[in-house]
């Protein structure tokens, strides 16, 4: 014998004809499937809202990414690969020439994401080094040391530490890649009447001046 139950939709007790039965007429039958329906409705709404949020959200880092790795490159103007000293081309041949010039990670994206953005760890570098090298570590911490000293080194072996995690809103995103732009429109003019190379004197300067104005890392 089907023990009584209570209706999945209207609450009230009733006997079903089998065990299976949810609820206790085709009236209540069809409004828990409306609501059923509704609510799967509504999750799949938020699932790609939230789809749409993350892939906004990816759009925005790489973006901001793209403009700090040319305010790298265009300080660096002139300079040679920060790993193997080679000089590189400002107008590669292709995407893949080697002696392109690419914004190289010190301590890579993937790895270290909180300090993609500080421009300490971003130094021109040439395509050869950075993408079929794998950054060439061993010899951008050599560079590093003999460009800069042994302060810089140690400060910039030091930035995980420092910088542990780096959480940024989509509107912080914006904003950054906004005065990131602005910098960049700078630099380039700079480029027109400063002596380039430039110093390491000036490039660390410019760094600093820029971390702090971009205001991700304070």
């Amino acid at each position: 014998m089907v023990k009584p139950k209570k209706c999945k939709w209207c609450k009230n007790d009733f006997t079903p004809q089998n065990s299976l039965a949810q609820v206790c007429s085709y009236e209540c039958s069809i409004a828990l499937a409306r609501s059923n329906g509704l609510k799967k409705m509504e999750s799949e709404k938020e699932s790609l809202r939230a789809t749409k949020d993350k892939k906004k959200q990816e759009s925005l880092v790489s973006a901001l990414q793209v403009v700090i790795n040319q305010i790298a490159k265009e300080i660096d103007k002139g300079c040679t690969c920060i790993s193997c000293g080679c000089e590189m081309r400002t107008k590669a041949k292709s995407a893949n020439d080697s002696k392109g010039v690419n914004g190289g990670h010190y301590f890579g994206v993937g790895r270290n994401n909180s300090i993609r953005y500080n421009l300490f760890n971003i130094f021109a570098q040439c395509i050869n080094c950075n993408k079929d090298k794998d950054g060439n570590g061993s010899n951008y911490a050599k560079n590093i040391r003999v460009l800069f000293g042994d302060e810089f080194l140690l400060y910039l072996l030091d930035l995980p530490a420092i910088y542990p995690s780096n959480k940024m809103f989509r509107f912080e995103l914006q904003e950054a890649i906004t005065r990131a732009k602005h910098i960049l429109k700078g630099v380039i003019e700079m480029n027109e009447v400063d002596t380039l190379p430039r110093t390491p004197e000036r490039r660390w300067e410019l760094r600093n001046q820029f971390n702090n104005y971009i205001g991700i890392y304070d």
